[in-house]
């Protein structure tokens, strides 16, 4: 039986969270209305299957992206859809993307709807790639929304991979220069340090102090590793928890949009995958509140996936937009003016993906300022750090050789 994670209030108001098992939404909402409680928002679990190693398994952003090409062309040349499908899944390379294509080659020979084929795979194709395929079907679009899905998979692909390559300097940089330290720290203190014990030197506090960290990664080191491990597994299980509730994922988004040069980045990050997302959803033709439910579910930061929650509570009310967004505090003034005119001239998921691209090219920049500040940073504090261990070490022979020059 599918599990749904549901968010719901009481009469007080009172918001409440959690899973539960049912035959679909429907029967899940009525298990809730016998105890009272109001559903403001569910959605679906998915439960991915493993591969042997344990690790889930999918279909790669590219293959959909060529798929989704592919099958927007053939339904747009008016070609029979299931033969359509069997001729894709003959050019697919992944084995078990292909056995999933056949498989909805065969539910739509048998009368299903794309949407009903695609759905008995929900571990392939997501919530999202449903609903927009569904409202295109019922509109009588889905040549056009299919198009809509190759872009949005295209500009999402980009949008990632240049996250990625601006991440891999740094981290690059970083790796080198702890492995340096840490050789050092392992290879070379240890020889200087019974070098100094033969000598019977009295060091400088530096000396001393860089000794001292050589000999935890030597002598202590199982301990130190421990202690690393430990605190990395200490952060996350945190982060796993705080995460497990709406307000967790609310407080730890706004958080992160409140750290210095990284914070705007996320939050540039968010605005450009709500806006593309909801602006797809919208002109794929499903409805205004299934799409903001789904768009705010989709966003990577919990401060605005949780002020996306109100929004929907005010739009189903008739409140706008614009009017809804401007209250939560959490998105640029211009955003909002831009959306405001969008919706009087009946446009809004056009100025919803021109946002997302001004704000597309506003987060390129952001990210250029970081290549260009963070890993000079990196190195220099990666250089300064190196400097001071090998002055700490020399330096008590530079004293002793003084002395010798005095006497």
């Amino acid at each position: 039986m599918p599990r749904f994670e549901y968010i719901a209030t009481n009469k007080e108001g009172k918001e409440f969270s959690g899973t539960l098992e049912g035959d679909g939404p429907q029967d899940v909402t009525a298990k809730l209305k016998q105890e009272g409680l109001e559903v403001t928002s569910m959605r679906l679990l998915r439960e991915k299957p493993l591969s042997p190693f344990g690790i889930p398994r999918g279909v790669s952003p590219d293959d959909l992206s060529i798929f989704n090409g592919q099958l927007a062309s053939m339904v747009e040349a008016e070609l029979p859809l299931a033969p359509s499908l069997k001729q894709i899944a003959k050019d697919v390379r992944s084995r078990r993307f292909k056995t999933v294509i056949e498989d909805v080659a065969r539910a739509v020979e048998s009368g299903n709807s794309l949407y009903e084929s695609l759905s008995k795979h929900p571990d392939v194709f997501s919530e999202f790639y449903l609903k927009v395929v569904d409202a295109g079907e019922k509109t009588s679009n889905l040549g056009g929304v299919l198009s809509q899905l190759t872009k949005y998979s295209l500009r999402m692909l980009s949008f990632h991979r240049r996250i990625r390559d601006a991440l891999i300097y740094p981290c690059l940089v970083l790796a080198v220069g702890l492995s340096v330290i840490i050789f050092l720290s392992t290879v070379v203190i240890p020889g200087f340090t019974a070098m100094f014990a033969d000598l019977g030197a009295n060091l400088p506090a530096l000396t001393r102090w860089v000794i001292w960290i050589g000999e935890l990664f030597t002598t202590h080191f199982p301990a130190t590793v421990a202690v690393v491990l430990g605190l990395i597994v200490f952060i996350w299980l945190a982060s796993v928890l705080i995460s497990g509730t709406p307000r967790g994922r609310a407080v730890s988004g706004r958080i992160k949009m409140l750290i210095p040069l990284a914070g705007p980045v996320l939050r540039h990050i968010s605005i450009v995958h709500l806006s593309r997302t909801l602006g797809t959803l919208l002109s794929g033709g499903v409805p205004m509140v299934e799409a903001l439910e789904l768009a705010g579910r989709s966003t990577p930061n919990g401060a605005i996936e949780g002020a996306i929650r109100g929004v929907v509570r005010s739009v189903e009310q008739g409140e706008p937009l614009s009017d809804s967004l401007q209250k939560t505090a959490l998105f640029p003034p211009s955003m909002i003016w831009m959306l405001s005119i969008g919706e009087k001239r009946g446009k809004l998921d056009g100025y919803l993906l021109h946002n997302a691209e001004m704000y597309h090219e506003r987060l390129e920049g952001s990210l250029r300022r970081i290549e260009i500040v963070v890993a000079p940073i990196t190195i220099l504090v990666l250089g300064v750090l190196v400097f001071f261990i090998i002055i700490s070490l020399f330096l008590p022979l530079i004293q002793l050789g003084m002395l010798i020059g005095c006497g």
